[in-house]
C-alpha cells in the first residue's frame, strides 16, 4: 500500500518530533550513561508515542481532558503520564523535555490535531 500524501501538518508534525527525539535523547542519554544506543532509541520512541496515543485518546474523548496538562505540572513526569510500571524503572527521565512535548502536542499550543490526521499518518509518525 503507497504511502498517503505528505501534507503540511505532517511535515510540521514529523520536523517536530525530529527535535523532540533528540532532546529526550540527550537528556536520557546524560542521565543514563550506561544505556545502550538500542535501548536509548526504544524508550525515546516509546515515550514519543505513547504521548502521542495518550493526547489522541484525550481529543477523541477516551481519556479525560486536560490530564496530559496536568502531568506535565507533577514532579516526575514520565510516572505521571504513565505510572510507576513503566519503562524501566532504572532509567532516569527529566521533566524538562517531557513538558516541551507535552505543550507541543496539548491545547491551545497545539499547531496539529493529531485525532483528525488518518491513521496511516499517524503510522508514517511512528515508522520514522
Amino acid at each position: 500500500m503507497p504511502s498517503p500524501p505528505a501534507t503540511p501538518a505532517l511535515d510540521a508534525l514529523l520536523r517536530d518530533i525530529a527535535g523532540w527525539r533528540a532532546r529526550l535523547a540527550r537528556d536520557v542519554a546524560r542521565r543514563n550513561p550506561g544505556i545502550t544506543q538500542r535501548q536509548l532509541n526504544e524508550l525515546v520512541q516509546g515515550t514519543i508515542d505513547q504521548i502521542l496515543f495518550l493526547r489522541i485518546c484525550e481529543e477523541r474523548g477516551a481519556a479525560a481532558p486536560g490530564s496530559l496538562q496536568r502531568a506535565a505540572a507533577e514532579r516526575g513526569v514520565y510516572h505521571a503520564l504513565f505510572g510507576e510500571s513503566a519503562g524501566a524503572p532504572a532509567v532516569q527521565i527529566g521533566d524538562e523535555p517531557l513538558r516541551e512535548i507535552l505543550r507541543a502536542v496539548c491545547a491551545p499550543d497545539a499547531p496539529y490535531q493529531l485525532a483528525a490526521m488518518p491513521t496511516e499518518l499517524l503510522g508514517q509518525v511512528h515508522e520514522q
